[in-house]
């Protein structure tokens, strides 16, 4: 018997190197564990899955994926790129890391941006383009100076 309840179960046995999670991770074939879609997100959140991620199959990497894309909607937030403003949505992977280098992003737009590039640094800056966005209502001119934004 399997013993991992969740995908988040054997992702932290993998993590602390549990061969029988290790055995799954590499095959995962006949595994009937589900992922949930929003705590994949969170997964994606932490920085010790990063070390799990290149330990899964093919076969997990395509699931993981799929759970990304099915439970992820993105605010479509309007960034500032040099003098131009984009949609979260048309940015490029190599644009997203240096933006999110910078400090002057508000910290909910932030934790966008980084789902974003996680996924970019994980399955390829062409998945982007597969992440589904949803239209941010526009800031009013009050919040737009509180935040700084223009």
């Amino acid at each position: 018997p399997q013993g991992f309840t969740s995908f988040w179960d054997l992702a932290l046995a993998v993590n602390r190197s549990n061969p029988q999670a290790l055995a799954l991770a590499q095959d995962g074939e006949d595994s009937h564990i589900t992922i949930d879609p929003s705590e994949m997100k969170k997964l994606l959140g932490t920085l010790w899955f990063r070390s799990v991620f290149p330990r899964l199959s093919q076969t997990w990497r395509e699931r993981t994926l799929n759970a990304v894309l099915e439970g992820a909607v993105i605010p479509n937030h309007t960034l500032r790129i040099g003098r131009r403003d984009v949609p979260l949505s048309d940015v490029q992977h190599a644009e997203l890391k240096e933006l999110f280098s910078k400090l002057s992003i508000p910290e909910d737009v932030r934790a966008d941006v980084r789902f974003v590039m996680t996924v970019g640094n994980l399955w390829g800056a062409e998945t982007l383009a597969r992440l589904r966005y949803a239209d941010v209502p526009a800031p009013s001119r009050l919040s737009e100076r509180l935040l700084g934004i223009r």
